[in-house]
């Protein structure tokens, strides 16, 4: 099942990026266009599994919907662009490193940025003579000082076989328990 539809999303990430993109006029070069399709088809192959995962585990519809949301609104809050990680209480850590937000909204900010890092996006007059704001200082004020794209494209893939093998085991151990 998972085979069969990993053409298929690579199709929705595709049809989804291929006008946002452009429209919306993210960094133009080919290569940060790859990686954002790349980027958006991981984000839809980890909301699959973790959708699959929590479906999995819920009782009915009506739970599972609750499930999903608040999983999902939790991942939402704590990814670090609601509140800063520094802000987050420790004992929601965790929460900050298993967002699912986390790793593709950074991954994309780098993705827009780090090529751009000395362009200004922000002028302190009219001039142009004093830069306020540049690409580097985008990704600094994130904590994002190195290329980390890779790496968080390799945790959203862990996040992908994790859920979609976690939701196997359930189904498994659900499946042994009920004769025929």
């Amino acid at each position: 099942n998972t085979l069969i539809f990993l053409p298929f999303l690579l199709v929705v990430a595709l049809l989804f990026s291929a006008p946002v993109y452009w429209i919306v006029g993210l960094n133009p070069s080919a290569q940060a266009f790859v990686f954002f399709v790349f980027t958006i088809w991981l984000i839809v192959l980890m909301a699959s599994s973790l959708v699959l995962f929590l479906s999995a585990i819920s009782s009915d519809f009506i739970a599972g919907n609750s499930l999903i949301c608040t999983v999902l609104g939790a991942f939402f809050l704590f990814s670090g662009y609601f509140i800063p990680k520094e802000m987050i209480p420790k004992y929601w850590l965790f929460m900050y490193y298993v967002s699912l937000y986390r790793y593709p909204l950074d991954s994309l900010l780098v993705n827009e940025y780090w090529s751009m890092k000395n362009d200004c996006f922000a002028w302190a007059d009219v001039e142009k003579s004093k830069c306020l704001m540049n690409g580097g200082d985008v990704l600094r004020s994130r904590g994002l000082d190195k290329d980390i794209r890779w790496t968080n494209a390799g945790i959203m893939i862990a996040f992908f076989f994790l859920y979609r093998v976690i939701c196997w085991a359930v189904l498994a151990r659900r499946a042994a328990k009920t004769t025929l």
